[in-house]
């Protein structure tokens, strides 16, 4: 067969120009996406243990969260890295699992039964399982060399760029990990409180009226009325 093909130019001229027009055609009208979105194969588990050293938080939060995640036999490998007040789990699923789905919400019930036995402190984990895109950028804001920012100041300039970044054109969608709920604590000593004639609930209640998320006053005139914030 292959020497009658030979032999027979026209056959053969005829098969190599079908075979050139079908495959210029298909490549002609096979659809290409700029940023496609790929089948995740990886996930992160994130919990945030504010305040704690890096050996409590493997000790309290991560081992415990590791040896449930090992239990699924769909996950081929688990990675940890436990750091000061976070502790960072990345799961890997086994090369014949298409549709990972299924996994990623067995996985999201064993972290829910695990938040239990976390300790006092540790904030809920998140489970972070849309990673899977084809251009991703990761970020760490730290204090420049000589210089020292609290966490707080930190976070700020977080948000700030998150904002900024938001609006950049082709961005989807961006994501702060390691964030920490600010909080002012008022210590209050009952006996130089009450010297002053103060208590407890009246000192909330000053520090309720100077909230800054409330008007601090009021500006009226002939013309209109205009609320005063502080900044």
């Amino acid at each position: 067969m292959i020497r009658a093909l030979v032999e027979n130019g026209r056959f053969l001229s005829l098969l190599t120009a079908l075979l050139v027009v079908a495959g210029s055609g298909a490549l002609v009208t096979l659809p290409v996406a700029e940023d496609p979105t790929m089948v995740n194969r990886f996930a992160l588990v994130l919990t945030p243990f504010p305040g704690a050293a890096a050996e409590r938080v493997e000790a309290l939060v991560t081992e415990k969260l590791e040896l449930k995640l090992r239990e699924l036999p769909e996950i081929k490998e688990v990675q940890s890295t436990s750091g000061n007040g976070l502790s960072s789990i990345t799961i890997f699923l086994n090369n014949d699992v298409d549709v990972p789905e299924p996994v990623w919400a067995e996985t999201r019930d064993i972290i829910s039964d695990v938040q239990e036995e976390l300790p006092a402190g540790a904030l809920p984990s998140q489970f972070l399982d849309n990673r899977g895109y084809a251009y991703t950028l990761l970020i760490a804001l730290r204090s420049a060399a000589g210089h020292t920012l609290s966490r707080q100041v930190l976070q700020r300039y977080a948000r700030e760029l998150q904002s900024r970044l938001r609006s950049y054109p082709g961005t989807e969608y961006v994501e702060i990990d390691g964030e920490v709920d600010e909080e002012i604590v008022v210590e209050v000593n009952s006996a130089t409180a009450a010297a002053a004639g103060q208590t407890v609930q009246s000192i909330a209640e000053a520090l309720r009226q100077f909230d800054t998320k409330d008007a601090a006053g009021l500006l009226e005139n002939d013309y209109g009325r205009m609320q005063v914030e502080i900044a």
